[in-house]
């Protein structure tokens, strides 16, 4: 019989065929998607997902981080990947205009949770690494034959049916089966609609991850899939070197709780400000210079956490006031800041040929601060921070760990968690997370 050369990597990888950057990578791709989730709680949007979850899923072997409550592997994929992807601080990719880490993170951890001592550190994080490289290239494949742009649930559901299926040691043929029926299942959401007028639904994520997660369950029991367009022949560039290139070297990681697409608009007006020792009060105006999809954002006030993100004004004119872009930013009570208010209805946004040109390969802008005393300050051409070429550096992603998980289960749990995950290879490492965690969970879910 013949498998897709998907199935065959999935089904043959071993943790020490990895490239070594590969495994020093994927603690940190576990720490980002960790945290991010964590944080993620906050939301109203995770909230909601938590309540349905727990009605329509409320028994099973895998923990809700919303509330610490036990459901199925099925409802934590949708549950906890909301809270993964409601900050919008989740890892991307830039030829997928999207974000493949959401998919992978949380149903891998509660995966191994469910599997329990059958689960090893080790092949955590190859189930992680076979999840990225299935994921990020279903993502191409997939834009290139719908030619047109389809939200990350779209490919995502193809990423978590090879990761599921990976630790839960499916063969290549029922790995094939997996990969189809995630893909059939998968949520071909329109994405410029949430862009244009943004709500809970974002980027399909919660759909494609249950879609992936349940193909993998129903493909362990013998569950049929059509043939996934990785045996499609005319994509044979993209499938033909799993092994050779690894794609999650590509990553890049977001520091600020914002469409990716605002964050060299972000960082333009923290570098004038702080290049010229400027205070919110004395801005009269921004000008923020940038590719047509940045400019299709939103650039109403917003007054929900969806509408800040996917938003234009909103992050540059907060970056200016509180020189930063966090989870205080996008939660109640800030879209009453009269100061970010004021700001952000000055910002003005035009689309520049040359940063359109370069684009999705580089996500590029420059902004220009107009004073009240009527002087001009330009960031000169900026990138987005966190690219494969720019990286953060591990303290930097433990820092943001720590910044956004302090608020939910404390400084001490923050901090024992970034330790936690440094060893997360060891072979009982995904255990004791577990083991540390959700009793945290618990005890914040009660207060």
């Amino acid at each position: 019989m013949v498998h897709s050369k998907a199935a065959m990597f999935v089904d043959s990888l071993m943790y020490e065929g990895l490239a070594e950057r590969v495994k020093g990578l994927l603690p940190l791709c576990v720490l980002d998607g960790l945290g991010v989730a964590i944080a993620g709680t906050q939301t109203e949007t995770s909230k909601c997902a938590a309540a349905f979850v727990e009605s329509e899923f409320n028994r099973g072997p895998a923990t809700l981080l919303q509330t610490g409550a036990e459901v199925s592997l099925s409802g934590a994929a949708f549950g906890n990947v909301v809270a993964a992807n409601a900050l919008d601080a989740d890892d991307g990719y830039r030829p997928a205009k999207g974000h493949p880490g959401a998919f992978l993170i949380m149903p891998a951890l509660n995966c191994c949770q469910a599997l329990g001592d059958r689960a090893s550190g080790e092949e955590l994080l190859c189930g992680i690494a076979a999840g990225y490289e299935v994921a990020m290239r279903a993502a191409v494949v997939t834009h290139r034959h719908y030619r047109h742009y389809h939200a990350s649930g779209s490919w995502g559901a193809t990423g978590t049916a090879a990761l599921v299926g990976k630790l839960l040691g499916l063969d290549a043929e029922a790995m094939d089966w997996a990969l189809g029926l995630g893909e059939y299942h998968a949520a071909l959401s329109p994405i410029e609609r949430c862009l244009t007028t943004p709500a809970m639904t974002k980027d399909g994520i919660a759909w494609g991850a249950h879609a992936g997660m349940c193909a993998a369950l129903l493909a362990r029991e013998g569950f049929t899939g059509n043939p996934s367009l990785f045996f499609d022949e005319e994509y044979a560039d993209v499938h033909d070197d799993f092994g050779d290139r690894w794609r999650v070297l590509e990553l890049y990681f977001k520091p600020c709780t914002c469409c990716r697409w605002a964050q060299p608009g972000v960082d333009g007006v923290l570098k004038v400000m702080a290049a010229h020792e400027l205070e919110a009060a004395e801005i009269e105006r921004i000008e923020f210079r940038t590719f047509a999809e940045a400019a299709s954002l939103s650039h109403e006030l917003p007054t929900n956490t969806e509408q800040a993100q996917y938003n234009i004004p909103w992050p540059l004119a907060a970056a200016a006031v509180c020189g930063t872009v966090g989870p205080e930013q996008v939660l109640p009570p800030a879209f009453d800041d009269p100061e970010i208010k004021r700001l952000a209805r000055t910002v003005v946004t035009h689309v520049d040929e040359q940063i359109q040109q370069r684009f999705p390969a580089e996500c590029l802008g420059e902004v220009v601060i107009h004073t009240r005393d009527g002087k001009e300050y330009d960031s000169g051409l900026m990138p987005a921070r966190g690219d494969a070429d720019r990286p953060l550096t591990r303290a930097e992603l433990a820092d943001k760990f720590v910044r956004l998980v302090t608020p939910v289960l404390g400084r001490d749990a923050a901090e024992e968690l970034v330790e936690l995950v440094a060893a997360i290879a060891s072979p009982d490492g995904p255990q004791r997370l577990w083991v540390m965690l959700k009793p945290a969970l618990l005890c914040r879910g009660g207060n």
